[in-house]
């Protein structure tokens, strides 16, 4: 079987979820034994499925961006506010949807243990790698190990809200 195959099974039935903010939340929480495991919990996160204000040309080439608001405390560190985390809407695909949502869960990770988390060297690079991401690490995609990780979350969610069938 090819990684698209596995990243395209065309599951049929339907989905557990009646929304896909839903079906994002639930996976987080899913995902969060995983991020526990390396000792990098995740943060409150919220879900926004209107893509961001972004130029067309870069919109095209993102599937998914996290954001983290501060406070801005002169002369003091700034403390969380809040993360928020954008899936690309025409992105359908459930294994797909969890592989890009890992990779916004790392930089969201980072954002409450350094303070920024848009960067993809390090320390975002060894994370990554921990939880099974390889490949380019502004376009990652998931090992072996992580694609069944994955796989079984998809399968317990059932299909991703708006996927093809």
């Amino acid at each position: 079987m090819t990684r698209e195959e596995w990243l395209n099974p065309r599951q049929t039935g339907t989905s557990k979820c009646s929304t896909r903010e839903e079906w994002l939340l639930k996976a987080i929480s899913l995902l969060e034994w995983y991020f526990d495991e390396i000792d990098r919990p995740i943060p409150k996160v919220s879900i926004s499925l209107p893509w961001p204000d972004v130029t067309s040309k870069k919109r095209l080439t993102l599937g998914g961006m996290c954001t983290s608001y501060y406070t801005q405390n002169v002369g003091a560190i700034a403390e969380l506010i809040s993360t928020e985390i954008f899936i690309a809407p025409d992105i359908v695909e459930g294994l797909q949807v969890l592989e890009i949502l890992v990779h916004e869960l790392v930089h969201a990770a980072l954002g409450i243990c350094i303070g920024v988390g848009a960067q993809h060297e390090e320390p975002f690079q060894t994370i990554a790698a921990q939880l099974g991401l390889e490949g380019d690490m502004t376009a990652t995609h998931a090992n072996l190990t992580l694609l069944l990780r994955l796989l079984n979350i998809s399968n317990t969610l059932g299909i991703y809200p708006g996927e093809m069938t």
